[in-house]
C-alpha cells in the first residue's frame, strides 16, 4: 500500500482557538498554542473567515505549519490590508518530504499580499526561489553588551566575521556563550551603574496601560502599526512568564523567563511630550530590550527617548539594546554605549498577490520599521 500523500489543512481566524485546543493533544508537532490562537483571533486587522494558519499532515500526524498574520500597509493617507508570515516550521525528520514547499505554495495560492522578515538564511533561499521580492534592508542600531566580556568576545567577533562571509558561526558563538557567565554579568552591572544617563530633572515617565497616539505618524508608504494594533499587542503577548501557563511541544516556545511590554507616557513639567512601548525579553540566557512603537511631538526630544530606553535596559540588565536607525546619533552621543553600538540590517521579502495589488506599486517606496511583521511580538 502506498504512503498517504501529505495534506495541507487551512484554519480560518474564527476557528483558531478551537483548533489550538484540539491540536495540543494530537500527534506530531504543535502548530499553534492557545495563547497565540487567542491573540491572532483578537487581531483588529483580521477578518474572521480569512486563513490564519496552514497545517501539514502526514496521515494524522502534524509535521509542519505556516502562520499568517493580518496587517496593514499605509500610503497616500489610506490604509490597506496585507498579511505577514508569523511562523514557518517543518519537523526536521520531514525535511525531505516537500511539506515546507507545499505550505509556502498554498500560502501564495491564498492570493494575499504577503511579506515576511526576521528570517533564516535557509528560508531566504526558499523565498527567492518562490519569486518573493527582496526589499530593504532595514537599518537599525544594536548595543552589544557582549563586548564587555573579555573572555568570550574574541569568539563572538570571530562569529560575526564568519557570518559576514556566509559561513557558519555556531562553534565560536557556542564558545562565547559558555564563557559569558564568568565576567560579563559583573562588568555589565558596573557599566549600567556608572554610565546610564539620568533623565532630565524636569521629565518623568508614567506607566501607561495603553498606547494613545498613532506611532511615527507620516505620509510615507510604510507597514502601519496604529494605536489599535499596538494596544492589541499589549493585551495579547505571545509568551507567558509562568511555566504553569506554557504549552510544551511548540517549536517557537510558549514561555520566557522575561517577556513584558513597558508602555510609558513621558512628561515634561506635567505636559506629555511623547509615549513609547519598550519590550524586555529573555531567551536562551540573553536579555534583549527593544524600542518598539513611539510617538513624539518634537524630534528634538529624541535624546530623552534614548535615555528612557537605556534606563529600561539598565533595570533589566539587558545584553542587547535595539533602537531604530533614526536614533543613531542620539545613542552614540552616550559615550560608553556609543562605543559598543553597531549598525545592523534586516532583509524583507514580499510577494504581491498580483501586479496591480495594493502592495505591488509600493515595494520600492515603503519605509521599513524596526517592528514590522511579527518581530514586536517575539
Amino acid at each position: 500500500m502506498s504512503k498517504p500523500a501529505i495534506r495541507i489543512d487551512t484554519i480560518p481566524v474564527h476557528e483558531l482557538e478551537a483548533f489550538a485546543d484540539r491540536a495540543r493533544n494530537e500527534k506530531g508537532v504543535v502548530p499553534i498554542t492557545p495563547r497565540r490562537a487567542r491573540s491572532h483571533a483578537a487581531n483588529p486587522n483580521a477578518v474572521p473567515d480569512e486563513i490564519a494558519l496552514l497545517v501539514a499532515y502526514d496521515g494524522d500526524c502534524c509535521i509542519g505549519f505556516l502562520g499568517i498574520m493580518a496587517g496593514v500597509i499605509r500610503a497616500g493617507g489610506e490604509s490597506q490590508r496585507m498579511h505577514w508570515f508569523s511562523s514557518w516550521y517543518v519537523d526536521p525528520d520531514q525535511a525531505t518530504s516537500g511539506a515546507g514547499t507545499m505550505l509556502l505554495m498554498r500560502a501564495i495560492g491564498l492570493k494575499y499580499d504577503l511579506a515576511v522578515t526576521g528570517t533564516s538564511p535557509e528560508a531566504d533561499d526558499m523565498y527567492r526561489a518562490m519569486r518573493f521580492k527582496e526589499i530593504g534592508p532595514l537599518e537599525y542600531e544594536e548595543v552589544f553588551m557582549d563586548m564587555l566580556d573579555p573572555l568570550g568576545f574574541p569568539f563572538f567577533a570571530v562569529g560575526k566575521w564568519l557570518e559576514k562571509r556566509g559561513k557558519s558561526a555556531k562553534i565560536p558563538y557556542a564558545i562565547a556563550d559558555v564563557l559569558r557567565p564568568f565576567l560579563q554579568p559583573l562588568l555589565k552591572r558596573i557599566v549600567y551603574a556608572l554610565t546610564t544617563p539620568a533623565m532630565p530633572s524636569n521629565v518623568v515617565g508614567r506607566v501607561a496601560q495603553s498606547f494613545e497616539n498613532d506611532s511615527q505618524a507620516t505620509t510615507e508608504a510604510r507597514f502601519e502599526r496604529n494605536a489599535a494594533t499596538v494596544n492589541w499587542m499589549l493585551a495579547h503577548p505571545w509568551f507567558a512568564e509562568n511555566e504553569d501557563d506554557a504549552v510544551s511541544g511548540y517549536y517557537f516556545g510558549d514561555v520566557r523567563p522575561i517577556f513584558r511590554y513597558i508602555a510609558t507616557s513621558l512628561e515634561r513639567e506635567g505636559v506629555e511630550i511623547g509615549n513609547a512601548v519598550v519590550l524586555a525579553s529573555r531567551k536562551s540566557g540573553r536579555t534583549t530590550v527593544k524600542l518598539l512603537d513611539y510617538s513624539f511631538k518634537n524630534d528634538e526630544d529624541s535624546p530623552v527617548l534614548v535615555r528612557h530606553v537605556l534606563e529600561v535596559a539598565s533595570r533589566y540588565k539587558a545584553d542587547r539594546i535595539l533602537l531604530p536607525a533614526a536614533f543613531k546619533q542620539a545613542l552614540r552621543q552616550q559615550t560608553v554605549f556609543g562605543r559598543i553600538t553597531f549598525s545592523r540590517t534586516r532583509t524583507y521579502f514580499c510577494r504581491p498577490k498580483k501586479k496591480n495589488s495594493t502592495l505591488s506599486p509600493l515595494l520600492d517606496q515603503v519605509k521599513l520599521q524596526l517592528t514590522d511583521g511579527d518581530c514586536a511580538f517575539s
